[in-house]
Protein backbone atom coordinates (compact mmCIF):
# COMPACT_ATOMS: atom_id res chain seq x y z
CA UNK A 1 0.00 0.00 0.00
CA UNK A 2 1.10 3.11 -0.84
CA UNK A 3 1.12 6.90 1.14
CA UNK A 4 0.53 9.95 -1.96
CA UNK A 5 3.45 11.66 -1.63
CA UNK A 6 1.51 15.03 -1.14
CA UNK A 7 0.69 13.56 1.99
CA UNK A 8 3.50 12.51 3.49
CA UNK A 9 2.75 11.70 7.62
CA UNK A 10 5.41 13.92 9.10
CA UNK A 11 6.13 12.95 12.95
CA UNK A 12 4.85 14.35 15.72
CA UNK A 13 6.34 15.15 19.24
CA UNK A 14 5.52 12.85 21.42
CA UNK A 15 3.77 15.20 23.85
CA UNK A 16 1.94 16.75 20.93
CA UNK A 17 -1.29 14.94 21.15
CA UNK A 18 -3.28 14.18 24.80
CA UNK A 19 -4.85 10.04 24.61
CA UNK A 20 -8.41 10.44 26.03
CA UNK A 21 -7.75 8.11 29.40
CA UNK A 22 -11.35 8.45 30.63
CA UNK A 23 -12.25 6.13 33.77
CA UNK A 24 -13.40 2.52 33.54
CA UNK A 25 -10.89 1.99 29.78
CA UNK A 26 -8.21 -0.02 31.96
CA UNK A 27 -8.91 -2.84 29.22
CA UNK A 28 -8.20 -0.73 26.07
CA UNK A 29 -5.13 1.73 24.86
CA UNK A 30 -1.51 1.93 25.42
CA UNK A 31 0.24 2.56 28.69
CA UNK A 32 3.92 2.81 27.13
CA UNK A 33 6.32 4.69 25.27
CA UNK A 34 5.18 6.28 21.94
CA UNK A 35 5.99 5.34 18.62
CA UNK A 36 6.17 7.97 15.71
CA UNK A 37 5.31 6.45 12.37
CA UNK A 38 7.56 7.96 9.67
CA UNK A 39 6.88 6.80 5.75
CA UNK A 40 10.30 5.58 4.61
CA UNK A 41 11.22 4.18 8.08
CA UNK A 42 8.57 1.64 8.03
CA UNK A 43 7.10 -0.24 4.81
CA UNK A 44 3.93 0.02 6.05
CA UNK A 45 1.95 1.05 8.73
CA UNK A 46 1.17 -2.59 9.69
CA UNK A 47 4.72 -3.36 9.85
CA UNK A 48 4.85 -0.75 12.39
CA UNK A 49 1.88 -2.11 13.98
CA UNK A 50 3.50 -5.47 14.33
CA UNK A 51 6.85 -4.16 15.54
CA UNK A 52 5.24 -2.33 18.34
CA UNK A 53 5.53 -3.39 21.63
CA UNK A 54 2.33 -3.92 23.66
CA UNK A 55 1.09 -1.32 25.32
CA UNK A 56 2.80 1.52 23.00
CA UNK A 57 1.08 4.62 21.48
CA UNK A 58 1.75 4.96 17.80
CA UNK A 59 1.45 8.86 16.84
CA UNK A 60 0.75 9.83 12.70
CA UNK A 61 0.61 12.99 11.39
CA UNK A 62 -1.74 14.88 8.86
CA UNK A 63 -2.04 13.06 5.57
CA UNK A 64 -3.79 9.68 3.80
CA UNK A 65 -2.92 5.96 4.14
CA UNK A 66 -4.26 3.30 1.98
CA UNK A 67 -4.03 0.45 3.48
CA UNK A 68 -5.77 -2.19 5.72
CA UNK A 69 -4.45 -2.69 9.35
CA UNK A 70 -5.19 -5.72 11.97
CA UNK A 71 -4.01 -5.94 15.58
CA UNK A 72 -4.40 -8.94 17.67
CA UNK A 73 -2.97 -10.42 20.61
CA UNK A 74 -1.22 -7.11 22.20
CA UNK A 75 -2.48 -3.54 23.41
CA UNK A 76 -2.01 -0.43 21.15
CA UNK A 77 -3.38 2.88 20.76
CA UNK A 78 -3.36 4.69 16.96
CA UNK A 79 -3.72 8.28 17.33
CA UNK A 80 -4.06 10.87 14.81
CA UNK A 81 -4.20 14.73 13.96
CA UNK A 82 -7.28 14.90 14.30
CA UNK A 83 -10.49 13.48 12.22
CA UNK A 84 -10.12 16.31 9.74
CA UNK A 85 -6.87 15.44 9.17
CA UNK A 86 -5.22 12.23 9.75
CA UNK A 87 -6.71 9.22 7.31
CA UNK A 88 -6.82 5.96 6.90
CA UNK A 89 -8.78 5.09 3.57
CA UNK A 90 -10.01 2.05 1.87
CA UNK A 91 -10.02 2.91 -1.56
CA UNK A 92 -7.67 -0.08 -2.86
CA UNK A 93 -9.09 -2.60 0.18
CA UNK A 94 -11.25 -5.19 -0.94
CA UNK A 95 -12.36 -6.29 2.43
CA UNK A 96 -12.45 -4.55 6.47
CA UNK A 97 -10.61 -1.31 6.76
CA UNK A 98 -9.57 -2.26 11.01
CA UNK A 99 -9.65 -5.80 12.27
CA UNK A 100 -9.56 -6.31 15.56
CA UNK A 101 -7.76 -9.38 16.45
CA UNK A 102 -8.13 -12.01 18.70
CA UNK A 103 -6.90 -10.55 22.17
CA UNK A 104 -6.22 -7.18 20.48
CA UNK A 105 -6.99 -4.28 22.63
CA UNK A 106 -6.72 -1.26 20.28
CA UNK A 107 -7.26 2.47 20.89
CA UNK A 108 -8.06 4.57 17.69
CA UNK A 109 -7.98 8.48 18.97
CA UNK A 110 -8.02 11.78 16.54
CA UNK A 111 -8.29 10.35 12.69
CA UNK A 112 -11.12 8.99 10.21
CA UNK A 113 -11.62 5.85 8.31
CA UNK A 114 -13.61 5.15 4.77
CA UNK A 115 -14.03 1.92 3.30
CA UNK A 116 -15.98 0.96 0.57
CA UNK A 117 -17.14 -2.20 2.37
CA UNK A 118 -16.69 -2.46 6.31
CA UNK A 119 -14.63 0.36 8.45
CA UNK A 120 -14.24 -1.62 11.36
CA UNK A 121 -14.37 -5.61 12.18
CA UNK A 122 -13.24 -7.72 14.96
CA UNK A 123 -12.74 -11.98 14.28
CA UNK A 124 -11.96 -13.83 17.16
CA UNK A 125 -10.90 -17.62 16.08
CA UNK A 126 -9.80 -18.36 19.78
CA UNK A 127 -12.67 -17.54 21.53
CA UNK A 128 -10.83 -14.25 22.32
CA UNK A 129 -12.29 -10.99 21.59
CA UNK A 130 -10.97 -7.92 21.12
CA UNK A 131 -11.70 -4.83 22.92
CA UNK A 132 -11.97 -1.45 21.10
CA UNK A 133 -11.72 2.32 22.11
CA UNK A 134 -12.76 5.20 19.52
CA UNK A 135 -12.46 8.76 20.54
CA UNK A 136 -12.84 11.66 17.72
CA UNK A 137 -13.03 9.19 14.84
CA UNK A 138 -14.80 9.32 12.12
CA UNK A 139 -15.88 6.17 10.59
CA UNK A 140 -17.53 5.42 7.06
CA UNK A 141 -18.31 1.95 5.10
CA UNK A 142 -20.35 1.55 2.40
CA UNK A 143 -22.16 -1.57 3.65
CA UNK A 144 -21.21 -0.90 7.75
CA UNK A 145 -19.40 1.21 9.67
CA UNK A 146 -18.61 -1.07 12.63
CA UNK A 147 -19.40 -4.68 12.94
CA UNK A 148 -19.18 -7.88 15.10
CA UNK A 149 -18.30 -9.32 18.44
CA UNK A 150 -15.87 -7.26 20.84
CA UNK A 151 -15.73 -7.89 24.92
CA UNK A 152 -16.30 -4.34 24.86
CA UNK A 153 -16.68 -1.31 22.39
CA UNK A 154 -16.70 1.99 23.72
CA UNK A 155 -17.16 5.30 21.42
CA UNK A 156 -17.17 8.55 22.49
CA UNK A 157 -17.27 11.84 19.97
CA UNK A 158 -17.86 9.44 17.10
CA UNK A 159 -19.04 10.02 14.02
CA UNK A 160 -20.30 6.85 12.24
CA UNK A 161 -21.82 6.59 8.67
CA UNK A 162 -23.13 3.27 7.79
CA UNK A 163 -25.20 0.64 9.97
CA UNK A 164 -23.12 -0.09 12.91
CA UNK A 165 -24.33 -3.81 14.38
CA UNK A 166 -22.65 -4.97 17.50
CA UNK A 167 -23.24 -8.78 18.83
CA UNK A 168 -22.61 -10.49 21.93
CA UNK A 169 -20.48 -7.18 23.26
CA UNK A 170 -19.97 -7.25 27.19
CA UNK A 171 -19.79 -3.85 27.14
CA UNK A 172 -21.32 -1.33 24.97
CA UNK A 173 -20.76 2.50 25.59
CA UNK A 174 -21.78 5.19 23.56
CA UNK A 175 -21.07 8.84 24.12
CA UNK A 176 -21.82 11.72 22.04
CA UNK A 177 -22.27 9.45 18.87
CA UNK A 178 -24.11 9.64 15.70
CA UNK A 179 -24.80 6.90 13.81
CA UNK A 180 -25.96 7.54 9.70
CA UNK A 181 -27.19 4.58 7.91
CA UNK A 182 -29.35 6.13 4.83
CA UNK A 183 -30.41 4.30 2.02
CA UNK A 184 -29.36 1.81 0.42
CA UNK A 185 -27.20 0.45 3.07
CA UNK A 186 -30.04 -1.20 4.63
CA UNK A 187 -30.63 -2.64 8.39
CA UNK A 188 -30.92 -0.46 11.34
CA UNK A 189 -28.19 2.89 11.98
CA UNK A 190 -27.31 0.93 15.14
CA UNK A 191 -28.12 -2.66 15.77
CA UNK A 192 -27.27 -4.22 19.18
CA UNK A 193 -28.17 -8.12 19.82
CA UNK A 194 -26.59 -9.39 23.61
CA UNK A 195 -29.27 -12.17 23.35
CA UNK A 196 -26.02 -14.46 23.76
CA UNK A 197 -24.54 -13.22 27.12
CA UNK A 198 -27.49 -14.41 29.26
CA UNK A 199 -25.44 -15.81 31.50
CA UNK A 200 -22.57 -13.00 31.01
CA UNK A 201 -22.49 -9.54 33.38
CA UNK A 202 -23.11 -7.17 30.66
CA UNK A 203 -24.46 -3.70 29.81
CA UNK A 204 -25.74 -1.65 27.46
CA UNK A 205 -25.27 2.56 28.12
CA UNK A 206 -26.32 5.30 25.32
CA UNK A 207 -25.75 8.82 26.25
CA UNK A 208 -26.60 11.51 23.82
CA UNK A 209 -26.63 8.89 20.94
CA UNK A 210 -28.42 10.95 17.92
CA UNK A 211 -29.48 8.05 15.60
CA UNK A 212 -30.14 9.40 11.54
CA UNK A 213 -32.32 7.93 8.88
CA UNK A 214 -32.14 4.30 9.03
CA UNK A 215 -33.63 1.85 6.43
CA UNK A 216 -34.67 -0.67 8.77
CA UNK A 217 -34.87 0.99 11.73
CA UNK A 218 -33.28 3.79 13.66
CA UNK A 219 -31.51 2.40 17.07
CA UNK A 220 -32.65 -1.76 17.48
CA UNK A 221 -31.41 -3.50 20.73
CA UNK A 222 -31.98 -7.02 20.99
CA UNK A 223 -30.77 -7.14 24.64
CA UNK A 224 -31.83 -10.68 26.15
CA UNK A 225 -30.11 -10.48 29.98
CA UNK A 226 -28.07 -7.66 29.57
CA UNK A 227 -29.72 -4.06 31.29
CA UNK A 228 -30.06 -1.16 28.92
CA UNK A 229 -29.86 2.58 29.80
CA UNK A 230 -30.06 5.64 27.33
CA UNK A 231 -30.42 8.89 28.39
CA UNK A 232 -30.87 12.22 25.83
CA UNK A 233 -31.15 10.26 22.90
CA UNK A 234 -32.47 11.57 19.60
CA UNK A 235 -33.81 9.52 16.88
CA UNK A 236 -34.93 11.23 13.10
CA UNK A 237 -36.04 9.64 9.60
CA UNK A 238 -35.87 6.46 10.50
CA UNK A 239 -38.08 3.97 8.41
CA UNK A 240 -40.00 0.69 9.96
CA UNK A 241 -39.40 2.49 13.88
CA UNK A 242 -37.49 4.54 15.22
CA UNK A 243 -35.92 2.85 18.93
CA UNK A 244 -37.08 -0.77 18.99
CA UNK A 245 -36.38 -3.15 21.93
CA UNK A 246 -36.95 -6.71 21.23
CA UNK A 247 -36.76 -9.84 23.86
CA UNK A 248 -34.83 -6.79 26.35
CA UNK A 249 -35.03 -7.96 29.78
CA UNK A 250 -35.08 -4.55 31.30
CA UNK A 251 -34.27 -0.88 29.49
CA UNK A 252 -34.78 2.57 31.01
CA UNK A 253 -34.88 5.46 28.59
CA UNK A 254 -34.44 9.08 29.53
CA UNK A 255 -35.20 12.22 27.65
CA UNK A 256 -35.36 10.78 24.30
CA UNK A 257 -36.89 12.30 21.21
CA UNK A 258 -37.93 10.47 18.19
CA UNK A 259 -39.37 12.17 15.25
CA UNK A 260 -40.33 11.26 11.90
CA UNK A 261 -40.96 7.24 11.64
CA UNK A 262 -41.51 6.46 8.38
CA UNK A 263 -43.33 3.10 6.85
CA UNK A 264 -41.34 0.51 4.98
CA UNK A 265 -41.26 0.81 1.11
CA UNK A 266 -44.97 -1.35 1.25
CA UNK A 267 -45.96 1.46 3.12
CA UNK A 268 -46.07 -0.74 6.01
CA UNK A 269 -45.17 -0.25 9.50
CA UNK A 270 -43.64 3.18 10.86
CA UNK A 271 -43.42 3.30 14.80
CA UNK A 272 -42.35 5.61 16.90
CA UNK A 273 -40.91 3.50 19.97
CA UNK A 274 -41.71 -0.29 19.41
CA UNK A 275 -41.36 -2.72 21.96
CA UNK A 276 -41.60 -6.45 21.80
CA UNK A 277 -41.09 -8.89 24.69
CA UNK A 278 -39.59 -6.64 26.84
CA UNK A 279 -40.02 -4.30 29.74
CA UNK A 280 -39.31 -0.48 28.90
CA UNK A 281 -39.29 2.60 31.50
CA UNK A 282 -39.65 5.47 28.83
CA UNK A 283 -39.54 8.84 31.01
CA UNK A 284 -39.51 12.64 30.01
CA UNK A 285 -39.11 12.02 26.31
CA UNK A 286 -41.12 12.85 22.91
CA UNK A 287 -42.28 11.19 20.19
CA UNK A 288 -44.40 12.74 17.61
CA UNK A 289 -45.16 12.35 14.01
CA UNK A 290 -44.66 8.34 13.31
CA UNK A 291 -46.38 7.03 10.14
CA UNK A 292 -48.39 4.50 12.40
CA UNK A 293 -48.11 4.58 16.48
CA UNK A 294 -46.20 6.94 18.57
CA UNK A 295 -46.05 3.90 21.03
CA UNK A 296 -46.24 0.04 20.13
CA UNK A 297 -46.29 -3.08 22.50
CA UNK A 298 -46.06 -6.44 21.58
CA UNK A 299 -46.58 -10.00 23.64
CA UNK A 300 -46.00 -12.12 24.39
CA UNK A 301 -43.24 -14.78 24.05
CA UNK A 302 -42.61 -18.41 22.66
CA UNK A 303 -41.31 -18.76 26.17
CA UNK A 304 -44.19 -16.41 28.38
CA UNK A 305 -42.22 -13.30 28.54
CA UNK A 306 -44.49 -10.21 28.39
CA UNK A 307 -44.12 -7.20 27.37
CA UNK A 308 -44.40 -3.80 29.63
CA UNK A 309 -43.90 -0.24 29.09
CA UNK A 310 -44.07 1.97 31.91
CA UNK A 311 -44.40 5.87 30.05
CA UNK A 312 -43.74 8.83 32.65
CA UNK A 313 -43.96 12.05 31.58
CA UNK A 314 -43.87 11.52 28.35
CA UNK A 315 -45.27 13.76 25.31
CA UNK A 316 -46.80 12.08 22.03
CA UNK A 317 -47.98 14.76 19.02
CA UNK A 318 -48.81 14.36 15.52
CA UNK A 319 -48.81 10.58 15.53
CA UNK A 320 -51.03 8.12 12.96
CA UNK A 321 -52.19 7.14 16.69
CA UNK A 322 -50.47 7.29 19.90
CA UNK A 323 -50.12 4.16 21.83
CA UNK A 324 -51.10 0.38 21.05
CA UNK A 325 -50.55 -2.81 22.87
CA UNK A 326 -51.17 -6.50 21.01
CA UNK A 327 -51.30 -9.49 22.79
CA UNK A 328 -49.96 -11.80 20.04
CA UNK A 329 -46.84 -13.45 19.65
CA UNK A 330 -44.04 -12.50 16.83
CA UNK A 331 -43.33 -15.63 16.21
CA UNK A 332 -46.85 -16.92 15.75
CA UNK A 333 -49.03 -13.93 14.87
CA UNK A 334 -52.26 -16.00 15.31
CA UNK A 335 -51.09 -17.22 18.63
CA UNK A 336 -53.23 -15.84 21.84
CA UNK A 337 -51.84 -14.18 24.81
CA UNK A 338 -53.98 -14.71 26.90
CA UNK A 339 -52.68 -14.83 30.19
CA UNK A 340 -49.64 -13.54 29.47
CA UNK A 341 -50.87 -10.12 27.92
CA UNK A 342 -49.03 -7.09 27.09
CA UNK A 343 -49.03 -3.77 29.73
CA UNK A 344 -49.04 0.00 28.95
CA UNK A 345 -48.50 1.31 32.68
CA UNK A 346 -49.42 5.01 33.24
CA UNK A 347 -46.58 6.38 35.83
CA UNK A 348 -48.62 9.68 35.17
CA UNK A 349 -47.51 13.08 32.97
CA UNK A 350 -48.29 12.35 30.10
CA UNK A 351 -49.60 14.25 27.26
CA UNK A 352 -51.15 13.52 23.82
CA UNK A 353 -52.05 16.03 21.33
CA UNK A 354 -52.85 16.42 17.78
CA UNK A 355 -50.36 17.83 15.19
CA UNK A 356 -51.91 21.67 15.78
CA UNK A 357 -51.33 21.12 19.66
CA UNK A 358 -55.09 20.68 19.94
CA UNK A 359 -55.25 18.37 23.74
CA UNK A 360 -55.81 14.82 22.96
CA UNK A 361 -56.81 11.76 25.20
CA UNK A 362 -53.65 9.29 25.47
CA UNK A 363 -55.45 5.63 24.37
CA UNK A 364 -54.19 2.12 24.44
CA UNK A 365 -56.14 -0.13 22.32
CA UNK A 366 -55.70 -3.35 20.08
CA UNK A 367 -55.92 -2.77 16.56
CA UNK A 368 -54.77 -6.07 14.67
CA UNK A 369 -51.10 -4.20 14.00
CA UNK A 370 -48.15 -6.24 12.42
CA UNK A 371 -45.38 -6.92 14.53
CA UNK A 372 -41.85 -6.00 13.09
CA UNK A 373 -39.14 -8.91 12.67
CA UNK A 374 -35.82 -8.96 13.16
Amino acid sequence: MKLFSALVLLPLSLGACAIDTAPGDDDVGSVGRALVYVPGQWPSLQAAIDAAPDGATIELGAGTLYEPITVAGKRLTLVGAGKNATALDGANVPGPLVTLGSGGKLRLQDLSLTSHTQAITSVAPNGDPGALRLVNVAAHGDSMAAGGRFASFRAKGVEFTGPVALTDTATLVFDKVTANAPDPAGGPAVRIDNRGLSSTPCIVSLNRVTALAGAAGGIAVLGGACPVYASHVGVAGARVFGIGFFQTNFARVFDAHVVNTFADSAGNLGDGVYVWASNVQLVDSKVENSARAGVSVFGCDADGTTAKVDLTAVELRCNAFDMDYENVSLLAPSTSCSGSSAKLADGGLNECSACDGAPIACKASTSSLTPISL
